[in-house]
């Protein structure tokens, strides 16, 4: 049962590097908080020269050795990882999916995610096997990619940046 606002239910890290199809291991930024058994969800958050930002798929962790995780079974995809919070960024996070029997959101409280920082956060997700009562809410409003601060003038007109989507910021002075 949750009964507080803005309760952050899973846990983030993010690949440090490239990993391939296949792969069994995985190496992460910090494996703290997983443990073997955990079901992970592994997301290509951003990607701008392979075009597969938001690709995923979910995966069991059989051991942990240090910051490498190795999976119960290989990777279904390749995801690309190791520029960060920038334009081009090339980020994949791996984010715990907790696994619950009931859930109940009490009136008044909430799950929400960590904010994305470039490296991880802005996504809430787990399971539940039986019944979710929603009383409270889900919400990630503003925690998701960041938006553009700028507003440009372009023939007379204010264009708003694309901030963090797919093509990252857009150059205004190629128009």
């Amino acid at each position: 049962a949750v009964t507080s606002a803005d309760t952050i239910i899973n846990n983030y890290t993010y690949l440090i590097g490239n990993e391939s199809s296949g792969n069994l291991i995985i190496s992460v930024n910090d494996s703290s908080e997983f443990s073997a058994g955990d079901e992970i969800l592994i997301i290509q958050m951003q990607n701008p020269f392979e075009e597969i930002a938001g690709q995923y798929e979910f995966a069991r962790i059989s051991s942990i050795d240090g910051n490498n995780i190795t999976l119960t079974g290989g990777l279904n995809h390749t995801y690309y990882s190791g520029i960060f919070n920038t334009t081009n960024s090339t980020a994949t996070q791996v984010v715990r999916v907790l696994q619950y029997t009931d859930v109940t959101i009490n009136p008044g409280a909430s799950i929400t995610a960590s904010a994305w920082d470039g490296y991880t956060g802005g996504i809430v997700v787990f399971r539940a096997r039986g019944t979710i009562n929603v009383s409270g809410s889900i919400n990630v409003t503003n925690k998701g990619f960041r938006g553009a601060n700028q507003n440009f003038l372009h023939g007379g007109w204010k264009v708003g940046g694309t901030g963090e989507s797919y093509n990252g910021g857009r150059n205004m002075d190629s128009w």
